[in-house]
């Protein structure tokens, strides 16, 4: 699972509260300050079942990074987890047309995000 996220505060508590349980369950668990940052830790490997990502990054934002990954990886699994989604409309038209792909938890609500992994990833603990 790579998380993506510019603030640090949000990285510290998603290594702090996920790193235990997705060692424990097997699954890689890795942090990316930036979109590039997480290009490349994507591009380097190993695959990530699950790919978060805030939206409000520098550069570019959260859905433009889903749009470069779908044209490249058509299985990603992908949460936008952020309190900020910016332009409704193209979120309902790629939620529609990506509906096993791209997921939303907003609020930046991390019991939300948990159980909506849980069920992405089909695991008992995450």
């Amino acid at each position: 699972m790579l998380f993506a996220d510019d603030d640090p505060m949000m990285r510290e508590c998603f290594e702090t509260l996920w790193f235990p349980s997705l060692n424990e369950a097997r699954l890689t668990a890795a942090l990316a300050c930036d979109v590039p940052t997480a290009a490349k830790k994507i591009a380097e490997g190993p695959a990530f079942d699950l790919i978060v990502s805030d939206y409000d990054m520098p550069g570019t934002n959260g859905l433009e990074f889903f749009k470069s990954l779908i044209e490249k990886t058509p299985g990603v699994v992908f949460v936008l987890f952020s309190a900020h989604v910016g332009d409704i409309g193209e979120l309902e038209e790629l939620t529609t047309k990506y509906p096993n792909n791209l997921h939303v938890c907003v609020d930046k609500d991390w019991r939300r995000l948990k159980e909506m992994v849980l069920r992405l990833l089909g695991k008992e603990r995450a």
